[in-house]
């Protein structure tokens, strides 16, 4: 994953890559808490949910800025109006959003434990019902096929809930 970083103080911008592995990102994570001299490191990420966000929140000294992907879309739209998306390129807007208009972007909070387990006990209940409506279809295809009579019998099969 292709990364900038500018140190405060400091007008140069640093590139590099980070692997998208755990112990990648830690190493890389414990780096920036060496060069900040243990003063607070903003990082923006264009996602507003998901894996990296829950391992940077770990670090008590990191700031999250979540970058929501339509707003970054756009911004690249305003400054490259073909729509190609490349990550180098992307790395570049991100840092720019975040020096230009970080009074605009919300500083990201996690949730609560008990919010994020409703979520994904939702998310999940959610993928089921749409397994459920997705077998009661191919159930009623299959009789109708091969014993449509069963179906005159007991009625229409319900895939969805009410």
């Amino acid at each position: 994953m292709p990364t900038r970083l500018r140190m405060s103080g400091s007008s140069e911008i640093e590139t590099g890559d980070v692997k998208q592995t755990p112990k990648a990102l830690q190493s890389w994570i414990n780096e920036l808490r060496e060069r900040s001299g243990g003063g607070w490191v903003a990082i923006a990420v264009e996602q507003s949910r998901g894996a990296l966000l829950y391992a940077l929140m770990d670090y008590d000294f990191v700031l999250i800025y979540p970058i929501n992907p339509k707003s970054l879309s756009r911004y690249r739209g305003a400054f490259y109006p073909s729509g190609g998306k490349d990550d180098p390129r992307d790395a570049d807007l991100v840092l720019d959003y975040l020096l230009k208009h970080r009074e605009r972007i919300r500083l990201w909070e996690p949730e609560s434990p008990e919010v994020r387990s409703l979520r994904l006990l939702s998310e999940q209940r959610s993928k089921l019902v749409d397994l459920r409506a997705d077998l009661t279809n191919q159930w009623t295809a299959n009789l109708k096929n091969y014993f449509p009579q069963a179906l005159k019998w007991v009625g229409p099969l319900k895939g969805k809930t009410a």
